[in-house]
């Protein structure tokens, strides 16, 4: 415990990684986006020596090319939660203590086969009928997951002076994928 509690005041100190100091309008964009949609809650930075079981992740924001509705190049930008990082040499990330093995396997990238396969399945048990199909994205199907509230408390970031405790899935946990992937299946 007391190792956490100086790796939380070294973070602080230390603060975000360079993208998100850089862009400052978009980490409040992104945690503000997820404080109305529920995906967590923000609470004074007082309240951090209470949280006897926190652990603060450092934030960044990660460029990613797209395109608009006109087909034009666009930049997008995601907010990052680092749960890898540590200030102190001593320190445990929430990645390494993450115990990988109690999720379920990973199925990523193993799409087209399995769609080819149940088709030839429906073919070979109904020759004569219309086979349809369809592919879909969920807005956010990835933060539609949530912590289990001590999880939770192991997932806090610091950005203006306040606490950001992340209720949903964030994108730089380990066990992130899996826990998605075992709910998608």
């Amino acid at each position: 415990k007391e190792q956490r509690v100086l790796e939380n005041q070294a973070m602080l100190k230390w603060n975000n990684h360079k993208k998100a100091k850089i862009h400052p309008e978009v980490v409040k964009k992104n945690l503000s986006n997820d404080i109305k949609a529920g995906f967590a809650i923000v609470v004074p930075l007082n309240l951090l020596d209470h949280l006897s079981t926190s652990m603060l992740c450092s934030l960044g924001v990660t460029e990613q090319g797209s395109f608009s509705e006109t087909g034009e190049r666009i930049m997008k930008y995601r907010l990052t939660h680092d749960q890898t990082f540590t200030v102190l040499e001593d320190s445990e990330s929430l990645n390494n203590l993450s115990d990988i093995s109690k999720y379920p396997e990973m199925i990523y990238g193993h799409a087209l086969p399995r769609f080819i396969y149940q088709i030839l399945s429906l073919r070979y048990h109904y020759p004569n009928e219309r086979i349809l199909m369809c592919k879909f994205d969920l807005c956010k199907a990835y933060r539609r997951l949530q912590w289990h509230g001590s999880s939770a408390l192991r997932c806090i970031a610091v950005f203006g002076g306040f606490l950001y405790i992340l209720l949903r899935l964030s994108f730089g946990g380990t066990v992130c994928p899996p826990a998605f992937t075992g709910v998608s299946e």
